[in-house]
Parts: C-alpha cells; structure tokens; sequence
C-alpha cells in the first residue's frame, strides 16, 4: 500500500487503482490505513478463480507472477529452493526487472520484424533506453544523484531488507552512499 501512496503521490492523479485478488490480508492492511490515504487508493478486488485470460484485470500481475517463477529459482513453486538472504533476492529481482522491461522482447504484438520491449510498449521512447542501455556498465550511478528512487528501490540500494531469522546487519560499502 505504502508503494501505492508513492506513485500516486508522483502523479498528477488523485487516486491510484490498486487490483488485488480476494485474499483477506489486502482487506486488512487497507482497513488500517487512514481515511485520507483510503480516499486516494481505489481498491478493486478480483477473484482469482477467473480465468486467467487478456480479459481479466490481474492479467499483467499474473504473466509477470509466471515469468518470475519460469526465470528465477528462488521463485519457483514446490521446490526446496530459496533465497536465504532476502536483500540478494531482491538485488536479483531488481535485475531481472531490468531485463524484463527493457532488453525482452514484447511479443505479444510484432510489428513485422521489428519487436520491441515491455518498456517502448508502456510509451518509452527507444532512443532513451537505448542510451541509457549503452551508459549501463560504463557510467556509475550515485545514490545521492537518484533523485527518482522509488522507496522500494531506496530499500533494495541501501540492503535494508530484513532476512527473518539473520542476526547480523547487512553489509553495505560505504561507496553505496556516495
């Protein structure tokens, strides 16, 4: 909920939609929000029990939910697999988003031969990926010059993602900070 206070803060809307299955916790952490942030979060809840087709609203949250766990093994359904630390997971999950929005194709809607990405589909202009995509490896980013951060990038950037049961604080370099 917090993350959906963020965006809409950053947007020139009044009120964000959020879509959730029926799952009760959804209910109770919005019940305990205030009143002030209800009214800016319009929450919509869907049964899961749909199918799970273009036409139903958790589409995009369940093909992303199924890449996640076809691509990552911390991820993956009935295994004994896991991430034992909860900041590399995400640091991983940060990556693979990257990946995702930017380098794979979206192949849904070819274009003759020219396919493009998840991120030119949502209205990002290629020639700005592409640029950006170049300085990737070459230019270091600054945590204080990241003005744009989204709290749960500020979370995974400073490692500051508790690992249930972890006695010890995460390492984090002093440069994390320059």
């Amino acid at each position: 909920m917090r993350v959906c206070l963020d965006l809409q803060e950053q947007s020139a809307c009044s009120s964000v939609q959020l879509f959730t299955d029926e799952h009760l916790q959804y209910a109770k952490v919005y019940r305990d929000l205030t009143a002030e942030d209800q009214k800016r979060i319009h929450h919509r809840r869907i049964s899961s029990k749909l199918p799970r087709t273009l036409r139903n609203d958790l589409f995009s949250v369940n093909y992303l939910d199924r890449e996640i766990r076809k691509d990552s093994a911390d991820h993956t359904r009935e295994t004994v697999r896991f991430a034992r630390n909860a900041s590399d997971c995400m640091e991983r999950l940060a990556i693979y988003r990257l990946y995702h929005n930017y380098c794979k194709p979206y192949r849904i809607a070819k274009q003759g031969d020219n396919t493009i990405t998840h991120a030119e589909q949502a209205g990002i202009l290629a020639q700005r990926i592409k640029s950006e995509m170049k300085t990737l490896f070459t230019r270091r980013r600054f945590f204080s010059r990241m003005c744009r951060m989204s709290s749960s990038d500020r979370m995974i950037w400073l490692r500051s993602i508790v690992t249930p049961m972890k006695i010890t604080a995460e390492y984090l370099p002093a440069y994390a900070y320059s």
